[in-house]
C-alpha cells in the first residue's frame, strides 16, 4: 500500500493539461498554481520512494517538504525541457544518502567508543585495521577523479555543503554537480572487491 494517498488539492483544468515544460516555464514567472500542479504530480512518488527507504513518517515529511521547498527555490535555474521527475527524484535520493549518512556517523561514533574499550576482542582490532584500510583506500581511489570531479564530492562529503551551495562556489549548475558526485560514488563503489561488507556499508554510508 503506498504511504501517501492521492488525496492532495488538484489545480485547474488548465494546468491540469500542460506538460511539465510547460508549467516549469510558468514556474519559473513564479505561478504558484504551476508548483502546485507539479507537486501534485510527483508528491506521491516521491514520499514512497523516502518512506520505502527511511520507514520514518517525520523524517520521510522533513524530506520530502525539502526537496519541494528546494525545487520552488531553484526554479528560476530549471531548464524547461529538463525531466522533472528525475530531477526530485535525485533531489530525493541525495537527501536519503545524507539521512543515512548522519545516522552512520552517529552510530560510527558509539562504535569507535566500544572498539577502543579495554574489552575489546582481537576481532574488533581487524575490523578496525580493515576500515581504516578501506578508508585510505577510497581516499587514494578519489585522486584518480578529475579535479573538479574531487572538489565537488569533497565539498558535498567533507563540507557537508548543499548541491546548490556547491553549484554557487564551483560557479556550475546543480545537475552538473549531481553528475560529478555521481561519477565519484560509482568509483567508489567499483573499487570495494575483496572487502568485507559489513565494512563496505559502513564506509560508503560515511563517505
Amino acid at each position: 500500500m503506498a504511504y501517501l494517498s492521492r488525496g492532495m488539492k488538484v489545480a485547474s483544468k488548465t494546468y491540469h493539461r500542460l506538460s511539465d515544460s510547460e508549467l516549469v516555464r510558468l514556474l519559473q514567472q513564479d505561478d504558484h498554481a504551476a508548483f502546485e500542479e507539479l507537486y501534485r504530480r510527483y508528491v506521491v512518488a516521491i514520499t514512497n520512494t523516502a518512506y520505502k527507504r527511511l520507514g520514518d513518517t517525520e523524517r520521510v515529511k522533513e524530506i520530502v517538504q525539502d526537496v519541494f521547498v528546494s525545487f520552488f527555490e531553484n526554479r528560476h535555474q530549471l531548464e524547461a525541457a529538463s525531466n522533472i521527475g528525475g530531477y526530485l527524484y535525485t533531489a530525493t535520493r541525495n537527501k536519503i544518502f545524507t539521512a543515512f549518512r548522519d545516522n552512520c556517523i552517529h552510530e560510527s561514533h558509539h562504535r569507535v567508543i566500544y572498539l577502543q574499550s579495554p574489552q575489546n576482542t582481537v576481532t574488533n582490532q581487524d575490523e578496525v585495521l580493515q576500515a581504516k584500510e578501506m578508508y585510505e583506500h577510497l581516499q587514494k581511489k578519489l585522486t584518480e577523479l578529475p579535479h573538479r570531479c574531487q572538489e565537488a564530492f569533497r565539498l558535498s562529503r567533507v563540507q557537508n555543503l548543499s548541491h546548490k551551495e556547491i553549484a554557487t562556489k564551483m560557479n556550475i549548475s546543480e545537475s552538473t554537480v549531481d553528475k560529478h558526485i555521481s561519477k565519484a560514488m560509482q568509483l567508489l563503489r567499483a573499487s570495494v572487491k575483496g572487502f568485507e561488507v559489513s565494512i563496505i556499508i559502513l564506509m560508503l554510508l560515511c563517505f
